[in-house]
């Protein structure tokens, strides 16, 4: 039985059916770098359990890619720990779908940077009213124009004060045409000038 991986080379991981990968503990598993792991096809990082997800090292999944990303369920995904979380790249938090988005608990939502958050793209459009009030006003600050103008009504009005606050007239020109009528007269009573200039151009 194999009882270490990391010695063994992508092509010996690329030969390895979904059924060989099912099969592989979770501590071997752990054992694997960024170099084996990108040697696992779409279908064998799909058929990885929960538990096989959840022990891959931080070297490990930056070995994840796009394609990947996207073919994580949401079991997979809820069982990844803040640790793991933040040791993904910006660009694979940007290959998340909106579907995946919107399955992470606020507490995994508020494990990411403010980099990772910056990776972000219109499929933030699943963030709710709950995983945005778990982010911190330098994540808000982080978002990209696409990825703000992306979010729904119900998110934006659960804007805070202090979030409110952090908005770049950049992110308040972006939603203009799409989400001007989402802003409670609370939340523009507590926008400054420039931001209300941008926001109604």
């Amino acid at each position: 039985m194999l009882t270490s991986t990391g010695a063994l080379s992508s092509d010996v991981i690329a030969t390895q059916t979904v059924a060989d990968s099912v099969f592989l503990t979770t501590r071997q598993i752990a054992g694997l770098g960024s170099k084996q792991v990108v040697a696992f096809s779409v279908s064998k990082i799909a058929g990885l359990t929960p538990a096989q997800i959840a022990s891959l090292s931080p070297a490990g999944l930056l070995g994840l890619s796009q394609a990947d990303i996207a073919v994580l369920s949401t079991i997979q995904l809820l069982a990844l720990g803040t640790g793991a979380l933040a040791a993904l790249s910006p660009s694979q938090i940007g290959a998340f779908t909106s579907a995946q988005i919107a399955s992470l608990s606020p507490v995994q939502i508020a494990a990411l940077t403010a980099d990772q958050i910056d990776g972000l793209n219109t499929d933030a459009a699943g963030l709710d009213a709950t995983q945005m009030a778990a982010l911190a006003t330098d994540d808000i600050a982080a978002l990209g124009t696409a990825a703000f103008a992306a979010l729904n009504s119900s998110t934006i009005q659960a804007l805070s004060s202090e979030q409110v606050a952090v908005l770049t007239t950049q992110q308040l020109a972006a939603s203009r045409q799409t989400r001007l009528s989402a802003y409670t007269q609370t939340q523009l009573f507590e926008m400054t000038a420039s931001q209300l200039g941008a926001l109604f151009g």
